[in-house]
């Protein structure tokens, strides 16, 4: 029964790490449309300034989640995830060729 109640428990704090990471995205990517509209931002602007929304409402689910389930180290899946996307992502000659949206 604690071990329902355990995962019934990391549930809800990723749940609500997920709600977390939608709202501030939301908010920030309003911020961001609102800045376009006043100030006329080039596209390389707002293309940065999305990747940065997007890493910041990451990291700041992945904090609140981390402290509300009091871990501190990321398992080694994580990384082997997370690491070739990355790189992948920033290396100009492919981020065009997977990323299809760019086009």
């Amino acid at each position: 029964m604690e071990q329902i109640a355990k995962l019934q428990g990391k549930g809800m704090v990723l749940l609500k790490s997920l709600v977390i990471s939608y709202f501030v995205t939301g908010l920030l990517l309003m911020l961001l449309a609102f800045l376009l509209y006043k100030f006329h931002l080039g596209e390389g602007v707002v293309s940065f300034g999305i990747i940065v929304i997007y890493v910041l409402a990451a990291f700041l689910a992945g904090y609140y989640s981390g402290k509300k389930l009091k871990s501190k180290k990321l398992k080694s899946k994580e990384y082997n995830v997370s690491l070739p996307c990355i790189i992948l992502h920033f290396r100009k000659e492919n981020s065009y060729a997977i990323f299809s949206f760019y086009q």
